[in-house]
């Protein structure tokens, strides 16, 4: 019965948890008006937009776009890669 006792009290840890975290999803973004004057930068992510709007805008098209995956996938894979150059991974050309 000693041996039940640390795992309930775990699970009771974890939906205390789970039930007390809501309350931080519901808080609003800072909008630019409530800031102090001396703020230098200032980046707010509202989500993806709906399909229409990614497709009007050129340049989420064109990331969408399947003719332009080899260079996309090069260019995460060269930004999270170490700084040392590969001999072995191909390299952008002209």
């Amino acid at each position: 019965m000693r041996a039940m006792r640390p795992q309930i009290f775990a699970f009771l840890i974890l939906v205390f948890t789970l039930l007390s975290c809501d309350s931080s999803w519901a808080q609003a973004p800072l909008e630019p008006a409530q800031m102090p004057a001396r703020t230098m930068f200032y980046v707010i992510w509202r989500g993806t937009p709906a399909g229409d709007a990614r497709k009007s805008n050129s340049l989420r098209a064109l990331w969408d776009d399947p003719d332009l995956a080899p260079i996309r996938a090069a260019a995460l894979r060269n930004m999270q890669s170490s700084s040392a150059k590969d001999p072995s991974q191909p390299q952008f050309s002209r």
